[in-house]
């Protein structure tokens, strides 16, 4: 959870904000957009008290006045540069003096001095943003808009995998297996991806995060391929029986579910979700979508109060299936339990040769798809874009994969 709070002005008058994140422990982290600093860190101690473990101030001006860099984010160069010069290829650049004949911390505007610009708070869209000119790297989603416009502005741009993939949870233990399967057949979603995100997400077959290394190579194309035909047949294998309006059980009860659906209703994932309320609809089933709140979601996942869950899966929650598919799991939310998915999961949990490693994954994922616990989606793309004319186009890593905090920073100014 993150609540924005007003926490200053500086000495021009440009507003400073205070994010905190919290968890169900109430534990926090405190951190303002004036040079990305960390002010409050608050953990429960061994007798279950909040203490703050880091050192900071009340107000701007005396973060402004310190010498200390408490908290900030320390750049262009962490630590002392010597002498305030260095030499590269032939040429020598003279640094600012800031501590007795050296250069620290990126000397008289270093990071700890920018502004960093929350979009929630400037009220702008990431195309006005970059066709105003009122940044300099924007880290954002990729959808055709801002990669339009940053295009046409003459900015650079770079797309990496996003750290997340989305996905449907299926209640094992509501929903019988088959009904599952016949569901995944009619998961025809691609089209409002493809409208939404253009060319910019890759399709996900199996419910892993596609920047691991482990991902299984070749996979083109979705475990089971739409086809209402072969959906029909899973449902008649488990006992349902189809009339004009309506599928129905084996005991004659009308097929419907509830859907958690991680979302504001207006984001691509409800566009999807629709799509699929509609294919499901026709072939007689009814999904009830509740667009809920990250709170909301993650409660009625550890209760397992739903039928159907739809999310983000992050790669922290991506790496370890153990967690996620084995009986015992923790975070076993779907209730998917399966001897021999169990005993795949253990034997991945020890393997330590990669090779082996890749190809027990590969056979691990098979088997959830197999036993139709998630439905894996998509896994969009982040676009960093660099304007041209204030940052060196030689100077921007190709190769880097910022898994940023999607803020947009005037990141070659100090702070006004």
């Amino acid at each position: 959870m993150v609540s924005i709070r007003l926490f200053d002005y500086t000495e021009s008058g440009v507003p400073v904000y205070s994010y905190t994140m919290k968890n169900r422990k109430n534990e926090s982290v405190e951190i303002l957009n004036f040079g990305a600093i960390i002010r409050r860190i608050s953990v429960l101690d061994k007798a279950g008290k909040l203490r703050d473990i880091v050192l900071g101030f009340d107000d701007v001006k005396s973060y402004i006045g310190s010498d200390t860099y408490f908290g900030a984010f320390i750049g262009r160069v962490a630590n002392r540069i010597s002498g305030c010069k260095f030499s590269l290829e032939g040429q020598i650049y003279t640094l600012y003096d800031n501590n007795n004949g050296v250069s620290l911390h990126g000397g008289k505007n270093g990071f700890d001095t920018l502004n960093v610009i929350d979009l929630s708070v400037k009220k702008l869209s990431p195309e006005s943003a970059v066709s105003r000119g009122a940044v300099d790297i924007l880290e954002t989603t990729a959808k055709n808009a801002i990669v339009s416009t940053a295009k046409n502005a003459g900015y650079k741009c770079n797309f990496y995998d996003d750290s997340f993939y989305t996905s449907i949870i299926f209640n094992c233990a509501k929903i019988d297996i088959n009904i599952r399967k016949g569901i995944m057949c009619l998961a025809n979603w691609n089209g409002e991806a493809k409208d939404e995100f253009g060319g910019y997400y890759s399709a996900v077959y199996r419910p892993m995060s596609v920047r691991f290394g482990e991902y299984p190579e070749n996979v083109t194309e979705p475990y089971y391929p739409f086809d209402s035909a072969k959906a029909g047949e899973y449902f008649a294998a488990a006992g349902c029986i189809k009339s004009d309006k309506s599928l129905t059980d084996s005991q004659g009860k009308a097929l419907g579910y509830t859907v958690y659906c991680l979302s504001d209703g207006k984001d691509a994932l409800s566009k999807v979700i629709n799509s699929f309320v509609a294919s499901l609809k026709s072939a007689g089933i009814e999904l009830t979508v509740k667009c809920v709140s990250e709170e909301e979601y993650s409660s009625s996942l550890e209760k397992r109060s739903a039928d159907i869950w739809s999310g983000p899966v992050y790669d922290s929650q991506s790496s370890d299936k153990y967690d996620y598919y084995h009986t015992g799991g923790k975070y076993n939310y779907s209730g998917v339990s399966d001897e021999m998915l169990d005993l795949e999961l253990e034997e991945l949990r020890v393997a330590t040769d990669y090779s082996e490693r890749c190809l027990k994954t590969a056979l691990m994922l098979g088997n959830v798809m197999e036993l139709a616990a998630e439905l894996p989606l998509y896994q969009q793309k982040t676009i960093v874009v660099y304007n041209k004319s204030v940052i060196d186009e030689n100077s921007i890593p190709l190769d880097s994969d910022p898994q940023g905090c999607r803020y947009i920073i005037r990141a070659l100014q100090p702070a006004e």
